[in-house]
């Protein structure tokens, strides 16, 4: 679970409190150090009175004694306020883990560092058109792209601002998109060098 922390961005995490490794109290700690504004709700089977002021005092954000059904989820969300996360508070792009994952390979990092110039400059020039147009499809289209592409190279930032345009295109805006476009700079400068040491 922590290991996907470290990939991704979630913006509701469900963490059963008996885990066989780590307990769900401890997981909080970690995960919330790397994702300080991600929702965590914390679950159990062995729900006491109590319990749940308990998982509230220790962090959690909300709580859900199983079996719970789709309806409970729903409420239980619902009654969770939404936490805006601030950009600075991302994980940067790890470039040691993209290396890892890709396995080292020189050709591939070559290809994608050619893909990423090309495709990305150009789908941040597609956002900004269709704000000028307000074109709101198109903004969720290029976003949902970014976010997929950049996803898989193991970065955060990126699919994290696309995520707010994919799910709100009306909320898209010049200030926006100069952020995604830094955030995307980055990744494609540290692959490229990577690219160029292979």
């Amino acid at each position: 679970g922590l290991e996907m922390l470290r990939r991704q961005v979630f913006d509701v995490i469900i963490v059963d409190l008996q885990m066989p490794v780590m307990s769900g109290f401890e997981m909080l700690v970690q995960g919330r150090a790397a994702h300080p504004s991600c929702v965590w709700i914390a679950s159990t089977a062995h729900a006491s009175p109590g319990y749940e002021g308990q998982c509230l005092s220790a962090g959690f954000d909300g709580f859900l004694a199983k079996p719970f059904s789709a309806s409970q989820l729903h409420q239980a969300l619902l009654g969770v306020p939404s936490k805006p996360r601030k950009l600075a508070s991302l994980p940067a792009f790890d470039l040691q883990t993209f290396m890892t994952r890709f396995g080292f390979d020189a050709q591939l990092m070559q290809e994608l560092a050619q893909a990423l110039k090309t495709d990305a400059p150009a789908r941040i020039q597609a956002m900004r058109l269709a704000l000028d147009q307000q074109t709101f499809d198109d903004i969720k289209r290029q976003a949902h792209a970014l976010k997929g592409a950049f996803s898989q190279l193991g970065d955060v930032r990126v699919p994290h601002l696309c995520l707010s345009l994919e799910t709100h295109p009306e909320s898209c805006n010049a200030v926006l998109i100069d952020e995604i476009e830094a955030a995307v700079l980055e990744v494609v400068l540290a692959v490229s060098k990577a690219a160029c040491a292979s």
